[in-house]
């Protein structure tokens, strides 16, 4: 396990929150939530974050199925 963590971790960024990401990540929930009931926090953190970075995010999470190129979706 330990060797696949740090494979995770040379892949990743750390990034810490800020006032921005906090706001965002909050706007975000509340927009989502008007669709999907079960859309969490963590998850607008996630998105957020990704935003910023213009990054995609990778996951099985269907609850992410909807936002097309910003996501790639494993089986």
């Amino acid at each position: 396990i330990p060797i696949y963590i740090n494979t995770i971790k040379g892949w990743s960024n750390v990034v810490n929150l800020n006032e921005f990401l906090v706001i965002s990540s909050g706007r975000i929930n509340y927009e989502r939530k008007k669709k999907n009931r079960k859309w969490g926090m963590m998850d607008s953190f996630v998105l957020s974050t990704a935003e910023l970075f213009d990054a995609k995010i990778v996951t099985k999470d269907k609850d992410f199925s909807d936002l097309g190129e910003k996501v790639l979706m494993l089986k």
